[in-house]
């Protein structure tokens, strides 16, 4: 009887150990998926301010070329010059997760 007492009691603490690990990976799997969604936001929001600003330029440029006297109209602050840049490619990261 102490034998299977014994038995059940290694089995149910493997079991809540087991669940234990289980919760904390989701809990973890949670905070990154709503670091994704934020890092998703913000990168949303930093496209259209890229798309507006290059809409601005496009328009200022096309009433320089066409001689407008609305030119003076656009405040220089709103004129904004982007250059491309090389981005990191993803797969340099994949190697350091910190998840096992």
């Amino acid at each position: 009887m102490v034998l299977v007492g014994l038995i059940a009691a290694v089995i149910g603490s493997a079991y809540v150990y087991v669940k234990n690990q289980h919760l904390a990976r989701e809990d973890i799997k949670r905070t990154i998926q709503e670091d994704i969604l934020k890092y998703r936001d913000d990168s949303d929001q930093l496209q259209s301010r890229i798309d507006t600003s290059l809409r601005t330029n496009e328009i200022y440029e096309t009433l320089i070329r066409r001689k407008s006297t609305l030119t003076h109209k656009i405040p220089a602050s709103a004129i904004i010059t982007i250059t491309p840049v090389e981005m990191p490619r993803a797969d340099s990261y994949m190697g350091q997760t910190t998840l096992r």
